[in-house]
């Protein structure tokens, strides 16, 4: 009587331990985020090149990529972008839970296009009136 009192108690126990851990558990993975493997997205790999011959791809360059890269893909609302550089001149962009990849990778390879209006909306200069290391700050 006494073993079946005793294994009644330890199955009882293991039965509360059992439903405390579930809840637990489900309050927890629901403020986990999936990555790429679970969640699903898509995931590039872009090569820098450098607009003309005389250029040359550094750090600075790179970096300045990967901000207009990241400004680009926080338009998504992607929770998590992964966006990491990658050997001397690539950049892989990782992006989770999107669905419209068409769009993704659309708003990714649009270049930027700087313009300088008057109050009309008349272009007064763009990117190309401009030459590299041409403005500079004085007092």
């Amino acid at each position: 009587m006494v073993k079946k009192g005793r294994i009644f108690a330890f199955f009882l126990i293991v039965l509360v331990f059992a439903a405390v851990i579930s809840t637990t558990v489900m309050s927890i993975t629901k403020e986990t985020k999936l990555g790429l493997d679970l969640q699903g997205g898509f995931e590039v790999l872009y090569e820098v090149t450098p607009i003309d011959d005389t250029e040359e791809i550094t750090e600075q360059t790179l970096s300045a990529t990967v901000t207009a890269l990241n400004q680009r893909v926080n338009v998504l609302g992607v929770s998590e972008p992964v966006i990491q550089i990658e050997g001397d001149d690539r950049i892989r962009v990782q992006l989770a839970g999107v669905e419209d990849q068409e769009t993704a990778r659309q708003l990714l390879a649009t270049e930027a296009e700087l313009t300088f209006r008057d109050v009309d909306d008349n272009v007064l200069l763009d990117g190309s009136d401009l030459q590299q290391n041409g403005a500079a700050w004085t007092i």
